[in-house]
């Protein structure tokens, strides 16, 4: 099958030119709004490809572990009851993390009704 672009990764999850002499690969543009979880890294030699084609990003250069919750999660709350959410599932997840409730995630607005900002 062909390889997709990661939801949520900037660029379509193409990185900006190598820096560094090559080993500095960034994605400045906007932030990662990919849910967390286990991703390959695919690259391309640019002095032998165009990278362009899918086909031409055919060495594995790793795993990136992107930290945060797995997306497609549903939770349950009672109106007029404290909110609690339990094994919530993802990468890297820590004492401290925070979730906030919103109508949409990164651009969305808090969501009326919730005291606070944040379900800590």
């Amino acid at each position: 099958g062909e390889a997709l672009a990661l939801p949520g990764a900037p660029d379509e999850g193409l990185s900006e030119a190598a820096a560094v002499q090559g080993t500095l690969f960034e994605w400045k543009s906007t932030p990662v709004l990919s849910e967390g979880g286990r991703f390959r890294l695919c690259w391309c030699p640019s002095k032998l490809q165009n990278c362009t084609e899918v086909s031409e990003y055919a060495v594995d250069a790793g795993i990136l572990q992107l930290r945060g919750p797995y997306g497609g999660q549903t939770r349950r709350c009672v109106g007029g009851l404290p909110c609690v959410l339990n094994d919530l599932l993802g990468e890297g997840l820590e004492v401290g993390d925070v979730i906030e409730i919103r109508s949409s995630c990164y651009l969305g607005e808090a969501t009326p009704g919730f005291p606070g900002v944040a379900v800590r």
